[in-house]
């Protein structure tokens, strides 16, 4: 009996020991800190512009160049010799809308895809705007002029096109740019063309048209604190 006894107080030591470091080890660890979700970045593409826009909605076609009564086409003024670069044209893309959180794009890429019928070639200019608080005109966040050039389709012996040329350009952006780019509302493109005898010779139809399409991919920060 004795022995029973003494077996169960050594049983019941041990127990109470074992309790005890488990108590004392369980204070000294810290409490985990809250969990921190994995910070990484991730690419995301978004189409940004399909437009048609013909040579007949070109302002710049009742200042700068003359109407041909005999076969319905224009033909540009002959500019000064100082004048290098010639405004074509322009035309407003509008309901720019994206949303990025500050401090959260890395870099974006736009992707254009120009289909030229009109008879030269040509540079472009991009202008992001942004209506005033009193909606009374646009403010240009930022602008860009891409070195690549939108190529001119083929001529006949009398200048006009004979047929359309394509043109991929890509102009890459800063993560500040593509911020600024997400407040615009609206997209303004110009076309130039520098003078010379290609935009001397050439001849312009109504009809002439150029088609932009473009694409917007970016890299961003996800999870970032």
């Amino acid at each position: 009996m004795e022995k029973k006894l003494h077996r169960i107080s050594a049983n019941t030591a041990v127990c109470i020991l074992l309790l005890i470091i488990s108590v004392v080890s369980f204070d000294c660890i810290e409490s985990p800190l809250e969990p921190i979700a994995p910070t990484y970045d991730t690419k995301l593409s978004i189409p940004v512009l399909d437009t048609i826009n013909y040579f007949e909605e070109f302002p710049q076609k009742n200042t700068l160049f003359q109407f041909n009564t005999i076969d319905s086409t224009y033909s540009y003024r002959i500019p000064s010799i100082t004048e290098q670069k010639v405004r074509i044209g322009e035309f407003i893309v509008e309901g720019l809308s994206m949303s990025f959180k500050k401090n959260s794009v890395l870099d974006g890429i736009m992707n254009y895809e120009f289909t030229n019928r009109i008879p030269v070639e040509m540079s472009f200019e991009m202008h992001f705007l942004k209506w005033n608080e009193a909606q009374t005109h646009s403010d240009t966040l930022f602008a860009i002029s891409p070195d690549s050039l939108i190529k001119a389709p083929e001529v006949d012996m009398n200048g006009l096109a004979i047929n359309t040329k394509i043109s991929n350009i890509t102009v890459i952006l800063t993560g500040t740019q593509v911020e600024m780019m997400a407040q615009a509302d609206s997209l303004l493109i110009r076309l130039y063309c520098h003078a010379g005898i290609e935009l001397n010779s050439a001849k312009f139809r109504r009809e002439d048209y150029i088609r932009t399409r473009s694409s917007f991919s970016a890299r961003f920060i996800i999870n970032k604190p």
